[in-house]
């Protein structure tokens, strides 16, 4: 089943393509090699962030106190290359504090903010264009290349003489 994040246009993620060419000479032979790598445009630490930091405080500071807690929660508690967690109403309302409809509110919160969805009872769909932790460029890769959009093209050349 494939995280229904990827099938909005609005989560592409957006890369450039970098050519690197290096050059090396021993004795009269010249030796050419270029390789190709993809470079995420947006941005990012190890859990990623949209637009730069003014959107994205404003973007975070939009959302209700309760859905900050528990975007708080998801943040520390998200496993490394993983599109799901589970937010299992008793144990999020023990460790932030809140109660059973504050949960329900900030649930209902992050969900129209599209930054989670729901999988199955207590389980959630990440949004990975916003929170992911681990190779992101990888993940899409696997499954939705075609989320992919390249924005721009860069070319960089290094030489070196060997004798």
């Amino acid at each position: 089943m494939i995280n229904p994040f990827l099938e909005n246009k609005e989560f592409n993620l957006k890369v450039v393509t970098v050519f690197s060419s290096h050059t090396d000479t021993k004795g009269v032979q010249i030796i050419r090699t270029t390789t190709e790598l993809l470079v995420e445009e947006q941005k990012h630490v190890k859990v990623y962030k949209t637009g730069n930091n003014s959107q994205y405080t404003a973007f975070l500071f939009n959302l209700n106190r309760h859905a900050r807690d528990i975007y708080i929660y998801i943040q520390a508690n998200l496993g490394e290359n993983q599109d799901t967690i589970n937010l299992n109403q008793e144990r999020v309302c023990q460790l932030t504090g809140m109660g059973r409809n504050s949960y329900y509110d900030g649930i209902e919160d992050l969900k129209c903010n599209s930054i989670i969805t729901l999988f199955k009872r207590n389980e959630y769909w990440i949004n990975p264009f916003i929170i992911f932790r681990g190779d992101r460029l990888a993940y899409y890769r696997e499954y939705c290349p075609e989320c992919i959009e390249n924005v721009a093209m860069a070319y960089s050349e290094k030489s070196s003489t060997n004798i």
